[in-house]
């Protein structure tokens, strides 16, 4: 419907270009959402990696030796370290309570001592390598 003023042919083309702004805004807004918590997500694992150094040295440097670090976690997240079976040779990193990514200790395979510790914000972690019933492996603990 096009007449030689363009009366009609300008509603039309408002309509449409409201269709297409409607059909992109939510797409655009779930877009950032997930880049936001996959961003956390990266900031929290390369936390991970601070702390696997951390429990690695630990491990090798014996019985009785210790590390502290401090660690940053991005609100969201939560890094839960240790566990029953499996798990406690684990660290979780989960985003509004779904496990986004998992890290197995490897060469060796420590095992995290004295349950689960869920680590939120930004303390300070103790790292220290004990004996707890016969089995060998680092404790984590909040200083």
């Amino acid at each position: 419907m096009i007449d030689r003023r363009g009366v009609l042919g300008l509603p039309m083309r408002l309509a449409v270009a409201m269709v297409i702004v409607s059909v992109c805004v939510p797409s655009l807004v779930y877009a950032t959402e997930t880049f936001k918590a996959d961003s956390d997500v990266s900031e929290a694992a390369s936390e991970v990696e601070k702390m696997v150094s951390a429990a690695d040295s630990v491990y090798y440097s014996g019985y009785g030796s210790t590390c502290t670090i401090y660690v940053s976690i991005p609100a969201g997240c939560e890094i839960i370290i240790g566990g029953e079976d499996q798990d406690a040779y684990t660290m979780r990193v989960t985003y509004d309570g779904d496990v986004k990514k998992t890290v197995y200790t490897q060469r060796p395979m420590i095992q995290f001592l004295g349950g689960p510790v869920t680590v939120t914000g930004s303390p300070e972690l103790r790292f220290e390598c004990v004996s707890e019933d016969g089995i060998y492996g680092v404790k984590v603990t909040y200083v």
